[in-house]
């Protein structure tokens, strides 16, 4: 299977903007979660978004902040891209609406030792 160049971001796409600088990790354990969005018009799984993450705040409009891993598939683009990990808030309408499990708690070095791997994992071409 052939790799994407650059984790698949293209040239001149800019990265998410990340507030990791306002909310950094935290000490301690926490839980890992795994959240699954159903994608517009879906009707089961095969076509759902999943990913990776963790709550490091919340916000005065109830919106959750997550620390995320996860590949995506940008605007204009036949490719998922790797922007490895982005803090970022997630709203009430979509965590209502996205099934969430805890697969482990993990310590902020394991958090650490995850986030490395998630941002050094390559994106493979579509159909390859």
């Amino acid at each position: 299977m052939d790799i994407l160049p650059n984790f698949g971001r293209d040239v001149g796409l800019y990265r998410p903007v990340d507030i990791d600088h306002i909310f950094p990790d935290l000490p301690g354990l926490l839980d890992i979660l795994l959240i699954t969005t159903l994608t517009p018009g879906s009707l089961n799984r095969t076509h759902a978004h999943m990913q990776i993450c963790w709550q490091v705040g919340t916000r005065g409009d109830h919106s959750i902040i997550y620390r995320r891993l996860q590949v995506v598939k940008e605007i204009d683009s036949n490719h998922l891209t790797n922007w490895g990990p982005i803090t970022k808030n997630m709203g009430i309408a979509t965590v209502s609406a996205s099934e969430i499990s805890v697969i482990t708690t993990m310590t902020l070095q394991n958090r650490q030792n995850l986030e490395q791997i998630a941002a050094n994992t390559p994106v493979y071409v579509p159909d390859g």
